[in-house]
C-alpha cells in the first residue's frame, strides 16, 4: 500500500505526511481510512483529500488519555459531532460534512 500512496503524494493528490505523523492514533486510523477510500469503494483521490480534514476533526475529538476509544463509538457520538459542527458551516459545507461521515467504514472500529 505504500507504493500507491507514495505515487499519489508525488502527484500532489494526497497530502504528504509529516515525519513521524503516523505515530499518533488519529493519524494511524486516518491512514487506514485513506487506504480504504482509495481501494475499496474506489473513491477518487481528490475526494479522499477533501474528506480527510473532517475525519481528522472527528477523530481528534475522540482522543483522550486512553487513546481514541473507538470501541464504544456509537451513532449518538456521530450525531453529536454533526450537531456541533454543521451550524459552523454553510449549508453546502454541512451537507458535505454529513456525506463524509457516511463514508466511514469499519476502520473506525
Amino acid at each position: 500500500m505504500r507504493a500507491p500512496l507514495a505515487f499519489l503524494r508525488e502527484r500532489g493528490v494526497v497530502a504528504t505526511a509529516a515525519a513521524g505523523a503516523l505515530d499518533g492514533p488519529v493519524e494511524e486510523v486516518l491512514d487506514g481510512y485513506r487506504r480504504w477510500l482509495l481501494y475499496e469503494p474506489g473513491v477518487r483521490p481528490r475526494t479522499v483529500v477533501r474528506f480527510e480534514p473532517d475525519a481528522r476533526l472527528f477523530l481528534s475529538g475522540r482522543l483522550g488519555p486512553e487513546g481514541l476509544d473507538l470501541q464504544r463509538l456509537a451513532a449518538a457520538d456521530v450525531s453529536a459531532f454533526l450537531a456541533r459542527e454543521c451550524p459552523r458551516r454553510s449549508v453546502a459545507g454541512a451537507r458535505y460534512l454529513v456525506t463524509s461521515k457516511r463514508s466511514a467504514p469499519d476502520c473506525y472500529s
